[in-house]
């Protein structure tokens, strides 16, 4: 089913008594058929917006820990399948470990090069091959990552229906932050519900103490939409890895919702 207002506040509820500073902000419905972050209060350049502590930065080695994964997974086929795991545990609600009440407010479908229709992929396909070749490379990597856990981890017992796979594989290519000198794919539950601007109001850094902050980097006025800056310049491969585009306007049939 479709996430509802309730799964929202209940997870935003679940995060603040788990150690989260969220009372600045709240979810709400975009312009896009999706989910954002809007201010509660006003904030000031430099102001601290929200806080995120340590446990809710997700890893590759929390999820090789969780599905007992060989320590060697790529970060992608174990984030991809811990979001699985999670959606099917139905994690019970008084397990103050749980993010299962994250994964239920993650969108049913992906918007990304995985899940455009040929007509899609032929139009952006036209506008040049920067666009061809960025969404064949989001869907070879997903392609590579379904191959490896079919056929590397089978071993450990790891068959996933493919649909399934694909859901969880674009999740994580699309709404993962890179840390690290390394880059690594991190989620960043409730953080990734803030969409991409190229004037954010809005930055993720990390602190001393291992947290994500979400920092003000201009004045946010109350009920302003809380924005952040995906860090990708080339206009292909956002379409390729988000599903937008901010330079052509499409004109065809989007399966994005």
């Amino acid at each position: 089913r479709k996430p509802s207002r309730k799964d929202y506040e209940t997870l935003f509820s679940w995060a603040t008594a788990n150690g989260a500073t969220l009372h600045g902000i709240l979810s709400k419905d975009d312009n896009y058929g999706g989910v954002c972050l809007a201010a509660t209060t006003p904030f000031a350049e430099g102001d601290i917006v929200a806080v995120l502590p340590r446990s809710f930065r997700i890893g590759q080695h929390v999820a090789c820990k969780r599905l007992g994964l060989p320590a060697g997974t790529p970060d992608l086929s174990a984030l991809s399948l811990y979001l699985i795991d999670l959606m099917a545990s139905n994690d019970d609600d008084d397990d103050d470990d749980s993010f299962g009440r994250y994964a239920t407010c993650l969108p049913r479908r992906g918007s990304n090069a995985l899940f455009m229709s040929q007509d899609v992929i032929h139009y952006y396909g036209t506008l040049g091959k920067d666009y061809e070749k960025a969404l064949e490379a989001v869907r070879n990597q997903a392609l590579s990552c379904i191959s490896y856990i079919q056929d590397v981890l089978s071993l450990n017992g790891c068959q996933h229906d493919l649909s399934r796979l694909e859901w969880a594989i674009s999740m994580v290519q699309s709404r993962t932050h890179g840390f690290g000198t390394k880059r690594s794919r991190w989620l960043t539950p409730i953080f990734d519900f803030a969409n991409h601007s190229e004037t954010p109001n809005c930055k993720i850094q990390g602190d001393a103490e291992g947290r994500l902050l979400l920092r003000a980097i201009k004045t946010i006025f109350v009920g302003e939409e809380v924005t952040i800056d995906y860090q990708v310049s080339d206009d292909a491969k956002l379409v390729a890895t988000y599903g937008f585009s901010l330079k052509h306007t499409l004109t065809v049939g989007s399966d994005r919702t």
